[in-house]
């Protein structure tokens, strides 16, 4: 597998989704893991006995449930043990870091940590001072968590670890405990104690590439929000689902994408940048990038895109909404016409949203162009937002915003107008 886990080789159990999007920043990608999988390693050489020296877990999250859950540990009952839990007691974005000693000695805390659905958490201990911390590094939240300890007996004495660590869940005496249902990416283990001041470099490394505000300057989704996203949702997965794009399907997702994207308050950008989830799409790969570019060298009268999401032919790379909205739908005469001036053109000439016979001349001539012209077996203007659908529903899936709306949504809806 490709490892979430900086330096080391590790394997997977039960069903992890590879390939997902960045949780914080643009640099690598995640994993995901059911509640079933768990990813297992080694027992790390001396990194057990040498937990003295200090402790520290730097991984990115991004939750789908508000159960508690079991991020990761290893140990024995009444030795060397460790284990990070999640929404601890079942109090949601609660994080509490547990180590004891072959004594039996413990040392174990917690801190609740803000709202943001996605987090580059830092957990750290100092055993020989009998201190933890934690700190939140992505940039859309203040970092200032407080600390709430729950034993604090000063272990010292521990010895290597004889069970492999285990991510999304911990190995209790040789037994997988617990599990963990969401994103992880970008773990890395060390022998040290992170004090706020040494956070500071990785909280600088720590980019915003999809621009959300600071947790608190935005209101969280209210019940109309997430009743109309659901109602849209439901609609969107119903049309990528169908094999051909009907015609009534056509107008009504250049609807729905347009009051997702491109209206004055764009419903989906809205609702993670109130739950702190990076917006990711599928966007041309370099391979695509430069075979259109050869193409264009031609100068053919009408070029269209023809694939879209994981399954396009020349792969794709994670891009965010706005590059997403100008990358070219269709080229007439070379000159490009991106997704959102495509869905805009249905939305707001064809009668989508509304009718207007004044077009462009780049309009007409794709309209020109593509009135008699198929692709598997439907109209090509129909082809195209059928892919641009299923492109769309796989994406926001992988970033977590439908879970995101659910588990809101199931919870009877905690956030009121």
């Amino acid at each position: 597998m490709n490892s979430p886990v900086a330096g080391s080789s590790f394997s997977d159990e039960g069903q992890v989704l590879m390939g997902q999007p960045p949780i914080v920043g643009d640099e690598g990608r995640s994993v995901f893991l059911t509640r079933d999988a768990y990813i297992y390693g080694h027992t790390m050489g001396d990194f057990g006995h040498r937990i003295e020296e200090g402790l520290c877990f730097l991984l990115d999250i991004q939750s789908d449930s508000f159960d508690e859950q079991i991020l990761l540990g290893s140990g024995v009952t009444a030795g060397t043990a460790f284990r990070i839990r999640l929404h601890v007691d079942g109090i949601p974005n609660r994080v509490e870091m547990m180590l004891r000693d072959d004594d039996s000695k413990e040392l174990a805390g917690y801190a609740d940590t803000s709202t943001s659905r996605a987090k580059r958490l830092v957990c750290t201990a100092d055993p020989r001072s009998n201190l933890l911390a934690f700190f939140e590094l992505q940039p859309w939240v203040d970092d200032n968590l407080q600390i709430h300890y729950t034993k604090q007996d000063g272990p010292i004495r521990f010895s290597d670890l004889v069970h492999p660590l285990i991510m999304g869940g911990w190995n209790l005496d040789g037994q997988r405990k617990g599990h963990y249902v969401g994103r992880l990416a970008n773990v890395a283990m060390f022998n040290r104690w992170y004090t706020k001041k040494a956070t500071k470099g990785l909280k600088k490394a720590s980019t915003n590439p999809t621009h959300l505000p600071l947790i608190g300057q935005v209101s969280p989704p209210n019940s109309e929000q997430l009743i109309r996203l659901d109602s849209d949702i439901k609609r969107l997965q119903r049309f990528s689902q169908k094999p051909l794009m009907e015609y009534d399907d056509f107008f009504d997702a250049s609807i729905i994408l347009y009051r997702w994207f491109l209206d004055t308050h764009p419903m989906i950008r809205e609702v993670c940048e109130a739950y702190g989830i990076q917006l990711w799409f599928y966007g041309k790969s370099d391979a695509e990038r430069k075979y259109s570019s050869v193409v264009l060298e031609d100068s053919p009268i009408y070029y269209q895109k023809t694939s879209f999401g994981s399954d396009s032919l020349f792969g794709s790379k994670w891009t965010s909404l706005e590059a997403f909205l100008q990358e070219e739908s269709f080229f007439v005469e070379k000159k490009p016409i991106s997704h959102g001036h495509f869905i805009d053109l249905v939305r707001n000439k064809l009668g989508g949203g509304h009718f207007d016979k004044d077009r462009s001349p780049d309009q007409r001539k794709l309209l020109e162009l593509t009135a008699q012209l198929q692709l598997v077996n439907q109209k090509a203007l129909y082809y195209q937002m059928h892919q641009l659908v299923r492109g769309v529903m796989e994406a926001i899936k992988m970033c977590g915003v439908l879970e995101a709306i659910q588990l809101d949504l199931s919870g009877g809806i905690r956030h009121t107008i």
